[in-house]
């Protein structure tokens, strides 16, 4: 038992000295490592709030600030505030589904097959996620001067999961492509920007409750955070691999 206790701490002692090594040759590979660790504590943190408030709103229905909220945003109600509120919030439907068909249409014409489906799954898996969420929770949608008629489930705010996936990924990908650091800021703000719009506009209209954006948000976090983690994962992975096939290389040398 000793000297079977003794050659897996060995074991696992070497695999540790091996992964230092590899970080230590490896500037990408430290990167992405530190990228994976960031992403799985946005997970872990992401998942906590988001099952709280949904704990929340299955023995509820009402999220404490949700009425405060709904009424600050409401209380800036008048025609001219509609007319922009409704705009917002069909970006968030309309525009985004015209936005991802164009991106994905430019995606595999520039050949960039890798992203055009890592987008494709990340925005149709999302819809599916909510679609689900929203039959899980069950929450009916507020009653308190709605603007719009809507007769789906309330829990979580489709358009705020959606925008946050959606403008998530612009951000990343304008990053990726351009290289252009304050290019990246510029359309990384305004991205962000439109998703809190969106999300306001949904309790504007009175077809969302606050705690809805909020658990769309946390939902969308949780999701592309998965995303972006596997994908780094994998190349991690890829990466040691040659990295451990160039060791063996030169060894046989």
């Amino acid at each position: 038992m000793d000297s079977l206790r003794r050659r897996i701490s060995k074991t696992l002692w070497t695999k540790a000295e091996n992964t230092v090594q590899f970080m230590q040759d490896s500037p990408p590979a430290a990167i992405l490592t530190l990228i994976i660790i960031c992403g799985v504590f946005i997970i872990v943190l992401s998942l906590i709030l988001f099952g709280y408030l949904g704990d929340t709103v299955l023995d509820k229905q009402r999220v404490f600030f949700d009425d405060s909220i709904t009424s600050f945003v409401m209380s800036f109600r008048s025609p001219l505030m509609t007319g922009v509120m409704t705009f917002i919030t069909d970006i968030g439907s309309y525009g985004l589904a015209i936005g991802s068909t164009v991106i994905l249409f430019y995606l595999f014409y520039k050949r960039h097959r890798k992203e055009g489906i890592l987008f494709c799954i990340i925005v149709l898996m999302g819809y599916v996620i909510n679609v689900l969420l929203k039959l899980f929770v069950q929450r009916n949608r507020p009653t308190v001067s709605p603007l719009q008629t809507l007769t789906d489930y309330s829990f979580p705010s489709s358009h705020s999961m959606a925008s946050f996936i959606f403008f998530a990924t612009i951000a990343y990908f304008a990053y990726h492509f351009t290289k252009d650091k304050k290019l990246s800021i510029i359309i990384a703000i305004i991205c962000f920007l439109l998703i809190f719009l969106i999300g306001i506009s949904r309790i504007y209209l009175g077809v969302h409750y606050p705690s809805d954006v909020l658990g769309g948000y946390l939902a969308g976090i949780l999701w592309y955070a998965i995303i972006i983690v596997l994908d780094r994962t994998i190349i991690l992975y890829k990466l040691f691999r040659e990295y451990k096939r160039n060791a063996y290389d030169n060894g046989g040398e």
